[in-house]
């Protein structure tokens, strides 16, 4: 992310928010009951539009409804559900970090560390949902054996 946005270009910072958006894409990927091929057309379709248009209100609008795609998704199954409060509670404060930073950043620069707090508490939400993840396929194998 520094390197990202230490290039002082709009398309260094959007690619920066274009991996957090890949990363709740393929939390969504993960929950569905079987792959779908779909979910990963879409993703890319999603990419080139942001990418190519630089439509931010896209991201933002996105990443709300993917994270509560995602976590109504890991709520529904027996499997993930024991994670689900905790994923979504750091995805929330993260992006609670994040609208404060978009928010009051320029006129506080010293809250620049909101931005790095958001990384943090959304890698910790995916670190999470792909630990609850890894538990229920170990489980699903360990009963075919």
């Amino acid at each position: 992310s520094a390197l990202l946005h230490g290039t002082g270009t709009a398309a260094g910072q959007m690619a920066d928010e274009l991996a957090m958006l890949l990363l709740v894409l393929r939390m969504l990927e993960c929950t569905a009951p079987r792959p779908r091929p779909a979910v990963r057309w879409t993703t890319g379709a999603v990419a080139a539009v942001y990418v190519a248009l630089g439509w931010y209100r896209l991201f933002v609008l996105l990443f709300i409804l993917l994270v509560g795609v995602t976590v109504a998704s890991m709520r529904a199954d027996p499997a993930l559900r024991r994670g689900t409060p905790a994923c979504g509670a750091w995805m929330v404060a993260g992006f609670g970090l994040w609208v404060t930073e978009q928010t009051l950043c320029a006129r506080a620069p010293a809250l620049a560390w909101c931005h790095v707090g958001w990384h943090l508490c959304t890698a910790r939400a995916g670190w999470l949902f792909f630990a609850c993840h890894a538990q229920k396929r170990a489980r699903a194998l360990h009963h075919l054996l």
